[in-house]
């Protein structure tokens, strides 16, 4: 009977996860239409191809592109790719090309890659259902040999080791809760055994598990561009445009990326663990034999279809991710359900939490512990508070280390700007609380929104001398002090959306300040959002002030 059970709940698992991704499909190929649209109405610029050499072009632009820029030119009233500008000086440019042309272009256009698209679709064409099975459990626990890990880590790694092959485990960590350390950890007892992958949606999640690891046990799939300064000297793809420069003929270019490219697979063959991101893993010309592990990163954010760039190299694969963050930006309603953690989660009977949390005040994290993960994360960092050079001597009371999360009522009121918004009250409260942070020698800050156009707007302000990033953008990310400008002032339904809101209060380590208009909060839908949760549980906490300009 049991087992007539598992064959029909697996021939259920095989339907919905053809139907989701068919679904996912259908999103992706109008997704890559829009941009192909977008693109056709972008500045174009000429430029003149100089050498090219293998995969790569040296080409002289008409202006600056920097290194990263995806480059699309113009052939039949049509964009094709080019590819990825690897390296600047000036106009002349080093691209390395997404696909070999025998034409010589001359007009070009920045463009996002459609290319990733279209791996994605491969992937999917290419994906066997049959290939994976979720943790199928173990009666007994796998024993960990000793290690800096806490009890929930411990016990992840432990049902780690007792993967079969052609199985996922899935990790739940919550922000601060030490995803990154047990991952290194794991990665270091795994890779004596057997080669490990780890990769992620983002380059950052990459290096933050890579940096962690001797160079030469671990390297770093990647243009040094792309990567942290601190995995730099793990990265094994280095060619730059000085040293193609420097040649002497064209032969000794050819020697140069020969010799380039047998040092990347000598360093991969004999790495014990490689870092790339998901989608390098699916676009690299380099051979990823097949892992014993792998380690897939910020799963939640990641599309089903990204995911299965990791799946396809691996034997064994750990997904961890955290369903409360932001799932997959797609222009469809309910994202989330394309997340390829959330979708391997309604596959899986078997999920570990990560539950003490090390980063953050316990008066910052206590928030989301309680209204967001329902007490299952376990506040464990020490008091943690802000020490000054100097006394304020604007926004004594918000800016008071006694306080760490503060709720600020702001009386502007949003603009809408095409298809975002600002609010140039909280743009104006929020360069003066980051300018006598600075003054009073508190410099490690973020002022984080979920708007483009009030990013725009507070980087429009001179000597705003912080950093200042989406919400989205700064997922994974940290510091001491974060700064949320909320601007809405009716809807409160993108700004304090679950996920976005709880991203957003969960990056500040000593000190939280949400600026908002709590006359929004007249509406009763309005009270149904996790924003008013923040502003009762600052109250409770007499953590509310009104924002004048003199402080």
């Amino acid at each position: 009977m049991k087992v007539a059970r598992n064959n029909e709940r697996n021939e259920k698992m095989l339907e919905m996860l053809e139907e989701r991704l068919e679904k996912l499909r259908k999103i992706l190929l109008a997704e890559k239409s829009r941009i192909e649209r977008e693109i056709l109405s972008r500045e174009r610029f000429s430029g003149e191809v100089l050498e090219e050499v293998g995969d790569f072009s040296i080409l002289k632009l008409e202006r600056k592109v920097e290194p990263g820029t995806f480059l699309g030119y113009f052939s039949d009233s049509k964009v094709h790719p080019y590819g990825f500008v690897v390296d600047s000086s000036g106009k002349v440019v080093m691209v390395k090309k997404a696909v070999s042309e025998s034409e010589n272009p001359e007009i070009f256009v920045e463009a996002e890659s459609t290319t990733l698209y279209d791996v994605q679709l491969e992937l999917i064409d290419a994906f066997d259902p049959n290939s994976v099975k979720p943790f199928s459990g173990s009666e007994n626990e796998t024993f960990v040999p000793k290690n800096e890990l806490d009890e929930w880590q411990s016990k992840a790694l432990s049902a780690t080791l007792s993967l079969n092959d052609r199985e996922f485990l899935l990790v739940v960590g919550p922000p601060g809760t030490g995803k990154t350390r047990f991952i290194s950890v794991a990665s270091k007892l795994l890779g004596r055994k057997g080669r490990i992958l780890v990769t992620a949606h983002t380059n950052r999640a990459v290096d933050n598990v890579i940096e962690k690891l001797e160079p030469g046990f671990a390297v770093r799939l990647g243009y040094p561009f792309k990567l942290s300064p601190e995995v730099r000297k793990h990265a094994v793809e280095t060619l730059s445009l000085k040293i193609l420069s420097e040649r002497r003929s064209a032969g000794d270019v050819v020697e140069i990326l020969k010799e380039a490219e047998r040092r990347v697979r000598k360093l991969l063959a004999e790495a014990k663990v490689v870092g790339a991101t998901l989608m390098k893993c699916a676009l690299t010309p380099y051979p990823l034999h097949e892992f014993e592990y792998a380690f897939v990163d910020e799963a939640s954010q990641a599309t089903i279809a990204e995911a299965l760039a990791g799946l396809m190299y691996a034997k064994k694969v750990v997904l961890v991710g955290d369903p409360n963050q932001l799932p997959p930006v797609l222009s469809c309603r309910n994202p989330e359900q394309f997340s390829a953690f959330n979708f391997f989660s309604s596959l899986s009977d078997h999920t570990f939490w990560l539950g003490n949390h090390y980063r953050s005040d316990p008066e910052i994290i206590g928030f989301s512990a309680k209204y967001v993960y329902g007490g299952k994360l376990i506040p464990k960092s020490q008091k943690n508070r802000l020490t000054f050079d100097k006394t304020p001597e604007r926004f004594r009371k918000i800016l008071d280390p006694e306080k760490p999360a503060v709720f600020v009522a702001v009386r502007g009121e949003e603009e809408r700007i095409n298809s975002t918004k600002l609010n140039r009250t909280e743009a104006a409260v929020c360069a003066g609380i980051c300018s006598e942070f600075l003054e009073c020698g508190i410099s490690d800050i973020a002022v984080i929104t979920p708007y483009l156009g009030q990013k725009k707007l507070l980087e429009s302000i001179g000597k705003l001398e912080v950093e200042i990033n989406t919400v989205d953008a700064f997922q994974g990310r940290e510091k001491d002090v974060v700064v949320f400008s909320s601007v809405s002032t009716r809807d409160l339904s993108f700004s304090s959306e679950r996920r976005r809101f709880n991203v957003a209060v969960t990056r500040a380590k000593k000190k939280l300040i949400v600026l908002a208009n709590p006359s929004a909060f007249r509406l009763r839908k309005n009270r149904k959002t996790l924003l008013y949760s923040y502003f009762l549980y600052a109250r409770e906490r007499n953590a509310v002030f009104s924002c004048g300009f003199n402080g």
